[in-house]
């Protein structure tokens, strides 16, 4: 059956029998009822074989009157198990229902009777159809299986599957974990031959609670591997299937980046977010209100730092800031929020005293040795201050949210206390602004950027190409700048739609090389403020995208949500331009507004991309990702999540709806677009 079915194709109808009269009544019943049909006529016992062996018809209808009726429909039968065979008869059938169907028919029916046809047929279009659906679901997920099966092994992270403590599956980093150096050495091997003997008691009851729990859980363990080196760890423990089978998942993480999920105990540092809130509440009630802040701080400048040195040496930085604020918080509840946030509890200080001890934190870090090419990349602190006047949460989320709404990537290292903006060293920031606008403009006058594509993987089985387009910027001197450090930039002094144009232009151009290669490519190219409030850009566009001679679903084009929000009006007539043009448009950095759905009944784009800062939500108890998602798959949008990290978000992320991911876990932004899409069947 052709699998166009579904789609109101014709249906393919084969009557056993040569009359014309009786085809073309079964044919009228059928368009009646509101049914497209092929009809095609046969009494050749062994055309009918071939036919139905071939998949050449949807639904056969034999008669009763045929010759042999019994082997024929019993040959039909054999021919094909799936295809319904309905048997007819031009009056009172000679035989019982019960017997035509024991033979191997699907039904009996009279033509006399057309109510009869016309449900019988029905059902049997409707059986057929769902075969259809079930199929293309299972050849789906055998597909995103595969696709799983070569995510799982192309990470970093070490992973196992394993069913009553024995392993099941081990991708190649997890045995390298344990020095194994072929799967074998590991199929049927118990997890509890390699852990050492103060960790197996503890680990059997953690497989006992998991049974009645579908909580993740995390175990710091120490084991021994096979060339006898002794090893220390986190395993993070969650329920999984594999093959069929139910069994628990087991990633492997270094001890010093999992957070600590022990019995709270009053310690100042390194807390988890439950004792830090105590521990800040108890504090909170021996000090005034006037001496009692919350300090939210996170770390600007990482993006270039991961782009060139990836996100191991990325997360070290971090390490190192917070190594900085242990020694420097004294006392303090101090909490590690993700990789690069921090909060700190900041109690007995007046108002002056607690925003000198702030500068001070930010001038270490800014001091700070990171051995990053002679600051070719320079890491800063924002942190904002929230005076707690009752509720510690409150405050926390407050100082979070603020941090959030500031644009560090324009203005590194700000200081926000009490609403204030209290930037340091505000004559050398303006210097730099200075020389950044002067590296923009050098830049545009050479030409001397570079494209970077990332792929965006789809969780639903689609093999469809797709990237998006990343820029970047070099100065004279060799030095490659991220939109983070140079657009906002760009944006306030107008120049941006320039560099919008040459990225769209050498976009298109790449695209249109790529695709003559026999790629069915799609870019997602994003663009800034300036081109959206540009009336010329949308004629502009029309003549490149028709002198590539590409077809409109072949780019999309991104606006940031904030870009939307500032620009509304401007924006919605910018995407009704491009639909005009019968191009779809996604908005980005979706999911920081307080209500960002009301963006959506204004501007009515194909594609929405979450925020990546939501994705540190994933799997917790604050999951701020998940209820997005759902909301947005109703409104008829497809999805992408960028900064996918694990495996774990990744299963997190297809069990909560998500249409696309993209990260460093599946591939950093390349100069090429040579990521590998296919999945491979199966011999």
């Amino acid at each position: 059956m052709s699998a166009a079915l579904t789609a109101k194709a014709p249906i393919r109808v084969l009557v056993a029998e040569e009359s014309e009269e009786t085809a073309s009544r079964i044919d009228s019943v059928l368009r009646d009822a509101g049914h497209a049909t092929r009809i095609q006529t046969t009494a050749d016992p062994d055309e009918i074989g071939r036919c139905l062996a071939d998949n050449d018809c949807d639904i056969a209808f034999l008669p009763t009157a045929a010759e042999h009726f019994q082997t024929l429909i019993e040959q039909a039968r054999a021919a094909n198990r799936n295809i319904p065979l309905i048997a007819y008869s031009q009056g009172p059938p000679p035989e019982t229902t019960g017997t035509i169907m024991a033979f191997g028919a699907s039904d009996l029916v009279c033509l006399g009777d057309t109510e009869h046809v016309t449900h019988v047929a029905a059902r049997e279009i409707e059986y057929i159809c769902q075969r259809v659906r079930a199929a293309q679901l299972a050849r789906q997920l055998k597909e995103v299986d595969q696709r799983c099966m070569l995510l799982l092994q192309g990470s970093r992270a070490p992973i196992a599957y394993l069913h009553e403590g024995m392993h099941v599956y081990a991708n190649p980093a997890y045995l390298q974990f344990f020095g194994c150096e072929d799967v074998d050495d590991m199929l049927g091997v118990s997890i509890m031959d390699f852990l050492q003997g103060d960790c197996t008691g503890d680990f059997k009851e953690l497989m006992k609670a998991l049974r009645t729990s579908d909580e993740e859980m995390r175990f710091p363990f120490s084991a021994t591997s096979l060339n006898d080196t002794s090893l220390d760890g986190i395993m993070v423990l969650a329920n999984s299937m594999y093959e069929g089978e139910h069994c628990l998942q087991a990633t492997i993480l270094p001890a010093q980046s999992a957070p600590l999920h022990s019995a709270p105990t009053p310690v100042q540092s390194n807390l988890d977010l439950g004792s830090f809130l105590k521990v800040c509440d108890d504090t909170r009630s021996e000090v005034t209100q006037d001496t009692a802040f919350m300090f939210v701080a996170g770390l600007d400048g990482l993006d270039a730092v991961r782009s060139e040195f990836g996100l191991l040496r990325a997360e070290k930085f971090g390490d190192r800031v917070f190594m900085l604020l242990e020694e420097h918080a004294g006392n303090r509840p101090l909490l590690r929020l993700s990789p690069h946030e921090f909060a700190i509890g900041f109690f007995g200080a007046e108002h002056e005293a607690a925003t000198n001890w702030a500068q001070e934190v930010q001038r270490l870090v800014r001091d700070a040795d990171f051995d990053l090419d002679a600051g070719k990349h320079p890491i800063a602190l924002s942190i904002v201050g929230v005076p707690i006047a009752a509720d510690v949460e409150h405050a926390l989320d407050a100082g979070y949210q603020t941090l959030l709404d500031l644009d560090t990537a324009a203005k590194p290292g700000q200081l926000m206390v009490e609403g204030g903006i209290a930037a340091i060293e505000e004559t050398p920031e303006l210097d730099e602004a200075g020389r950044m606008l002067a590296r923009i403009t050098e830049a545009i006058e050479n030409q001397s950027f570079r494209l970077l594509y990332q792929p965006i993987i789809s969780l639903r089985g689609d093999d469809d190409e797709h990237y998006e387009v990343f820029l970047r910027m070099i100065d004279s001197e060799g030095n490659d700048y991220v939109p983070d450090q140079f657009l906002r930039t760009a944006i306030e002094h107008g120049v941006a739609a320039k560099m919008d144009r040459w990225v769209i232009l050498q976009s298109i151009k790449a695209l249109c090389i790529h695709r003559g290669k026999g790629h069915n490519t799609r870019l997602t190219i994003n663009v800034t403020s300036n081109s959206v409030a540009d009336r010329e850009f949308i004629k502009w566009l029309t003549v490149a995208i028709k002198a590539a001679r590409l077809p409109s679903d072949a780019v999309i084009f991104q606006i940031t949500e904030q870009d939307a929000w500032n620009y509304r009006e401007q924006t919605a007539d910018f995407v009704n331009g491009l639909r005009r043009m019968h191009c779809q448009t996604a908005i980005g950095r979706f999911g920081l507004k307080d209500d960002p759905f009301d963006l959506l009944g204004d501007i009515s784009v194909d594609m929405v991309k979450v925020d990546g800062s939501l994705i540190r939500t994933l799997q917790t108890d604050s999951d701020a990702i998940s209820p997005l998602l759902k909301e947005l798959q109703k409104l008829g949008k497809f999805t992408v999540v960028p900064m996918v990290e694990s495996a774990a978000q990744l299963t997190a992320l297809w069990q909560a709806g998500a249409n696309y991911i993209q990260g460093h876990y599946l591939q950093e932004p390349r100069p090429e677009m040579d990521y590998d899409f296919s999945v491979e069947e199966d011999d």
